[in-house]
């Protein structure tokens, strides 16, 4: 039996010229998600793999300050969707949407959700040079099945929450409703855990942040 741990990035930096970098709080969250997962990997190899974005190697790096590693990798199947851009097309389409100049996170999150699913049904413009749904999902989906976690070891994915909802549709045959919603729960720096045995793969946990939720970390559960 091998365990396949997805970890979302830690915090990035919304609202800045270049979100993909930890903020400071990212940084935090990965440094306390490292120190949590050394008493769960009880002594196994673990095995990094990380998408090729900033924010994915930056949580991967405060990961390994705590948790000693086997080996580490880096996969671009594991890369995010490009969501600026689908964001972007979807107000071009809709341009009368009553977006404020400065959008709460309620407000962020049904915009996402409404691009969303317009990219997901096909609906949205996008330049060529850009992914459509199924090549996202087929590209998560590729990355995925190259993972060979070794019996009694653990292998760790650091992505983002687009990919990692993508390798749970794929893993629970989720329809495009239910791949959105996960999509939109999962926290910065949560740990959704699976077991691979030979009759299958099945998930064991699903956007655990518990490391977070004492008194004094609970300001560091965020969703951006």
């Amino acid at each position: 039996m091998a365990e396949i741990w997805l970890v979302r990035h830690g915090q990035a930096s919304l609202g800045t010229d270049n979100y993909d970098q930890l903020s400071d709080l990212g940084h935090q969250q990965a440094r306390w998600l490292g120190q949590h997962l050394r008493a769960r990997a009880a002594d196994r190899p673990v095995h990094l793999v990380s998408g090729q974005m900033a924010r994915q190697i930056q949580t991967a790096d405060g990961i390994a300050e705590s948790l000693p590693l086997a080996s580490r990798a880096q996969m671009d199947a594991f890369n995010e969707f490009d969501f600026e851009s689908v964001v972007m097309s979807w107000l071009e389409q809709n341009p009368g949407y009553p977006l404020a100049p400065s959008p709460s996170a309620a407000e962020l999150r049904r915009l996402l959700y409404s691009a969303m699913g317009a990219w997901a049904e096909g609906q949205l413009s996008l330049p060529a040079h850009k992914e459509c749904w199924p090549a996202f999902h087929q590209r998560v989906a590729s990355g995925w099945q190259q993972l060979a976690p070794a019996a009694d070891s653990v292998m760790m994915v650091v992505s983002s929450a687009g990919a990692i909802a993508s390798v749970l549709r794929h893993v629970m045959r989720l329809d495009n409703a239910a791949t959105l919603e996960l999509n939109l729960q999962i926290c910065n720096a949560s740990l959704t855990r699976l077991v691979r045995t030979e009759s299958g793969t099945a998930l064991t946990a699903f956007n655990d942040v518990s490391y977070l939720e004492s008194g004094d970390r609970a300001h560091a559960i965020t969703f951006a």
